[in-house]
């Protein structure tokens, strides 16, 4: 059994980037007009939706700032804030490099990634910073998985 522990940072392309800065921008801009905003009266509602507009500021930080993916003791674990998961590298089928998953589980900042095809019929949107060297420590490991390279993005 493999104990070393490999660590991959969540790629981040520019238009993804682009609407988390844009969502946290609107959410901040939100909370600035509430509080310049309103009467007195009114101060649970203000309440409220600060706590709302910080809750989704926080989340989209923390998707942002958490996106990972680590392989240890021949399983690949994926964070992306509150999404979380395992999965036994010796239940990868194949490997889809260069594709994009619209749809899903998706803990991924950016296109042109991995689907990552795993037991009967499961599948998982990556994106590692560095799609070979991902490859490369996943397939070491499980020497069966098929490996499909996209020509055109």
């Amino acid at each position: 059994m493999n104990h070393q522990e490999y660590k991959f940072k969540s790629k981040q392309t520019f238009w993804v980037l682009l609407i988390y800065w844009f969502t946290i921008g609107v959410s901040i801009f939100a909370i600035v007009m509430v509080l310049l905003k309103g009467s007195e009266e009114n101060i649970w509602i203000k309440v409220f939706a600060i706590v709302m507009m910080s809750l989704s500021a926080g989340l989209i930080i923390w998707i942002w700032l958490g996106t990972r993916y680590v392989v240890r003791e021949e399983k690949l674990y994926y964070y992306s804030g509150p999404v979380r998961g395992v999965i036994p590298i010796n239940s990868i089928r194949k490997l889809e490099v260069g594709r994009t998953l619209w749809v899903g589980v998706r803990p991924a900042l950016a296109t042109g990634g991995i689907i990552i095809y795993y037991g009967s019929s499961d599948l998982i949107y990556v994106s590692p910073d560095t799609n070979e060297k991902f490859i490369q420590c996943i397939t070491a490991i499980n020497h069966k998985i098929q490996v499909d390279r996209q020509l055109f993005k």
